[in-house]
């Protein structure tokens, strides 16, 4: 069994597990967590609550997001080639220099997001929307690999992810 507990609100997340890889963390709140630096290889993340959470340099490859809500959290320097992140909320997340080769975020909602230095070859971002606040890397097109841009009122709210 491991307990993740969060420093800041007092909550706890515990996984019938001995390792974090491949951990089931489905539908769980998971707000405020620490998650820094952590080896969650192909773990599952569908529908979990995961605002202001920070997996700032966490490996996170092939893990499944679907759904998740990933407002204001952290990837800073993360490494995850061939996550998938369709359709999560991504309002206000910091992918800085993060490794995202090969992620599906198709039907993502991306606003304020920061994906400055990150790598993002062969990404999915087909009917993803972004607004002109969230940064991309030098020379990517987000339009190239299928993402709207919206403004305006559509681009100020928090959608809820499919």
């Amino acid at each position: 069994m491991i307990t993740i507990k969060s420093h800041s609100t007092g909550e706890s997340v515990t996984v019938d597990a001995d390792t974090l890889e491949k951990a089931d963390f489905t539908n769980k709140s998971l707000h405020r967590m620490d998650l820094r630096g952590e080896k969650m290889r192909g773990a599952f993340f569908l529908g979990a609550n995961m605002q202001n959470a920070d997996l700032s340099k966490a490996d996170v490859r092939e893990a499944d997001f679907r759904g998740a809500c990933l407002a204001n959290a952290f990837f800073d320097g993360a490494q995850m080639n061939g996550a998938n992140l369709k359709g999560t909320v991504m309002t206000g997340a910091s992918f800085v220099g993060a490794s995202m080769d090969g992620a599906d975020m198709r039907e993502a909602h991306i606003r304020v997001a920061d994906f400055s230095l990150a790598s993002l070859k062969d990404v999915k971002l087909t009917g993803a929307t972004y607004d002109s606040d969230t940064r991309w890397p030098v020379k990517f097109s987000p339009q190239k690999h299928g993402a709207q841009l919206i403004e305006g009122k559509k681009a100020t709210g928090i959608e809820k992810a499919k």
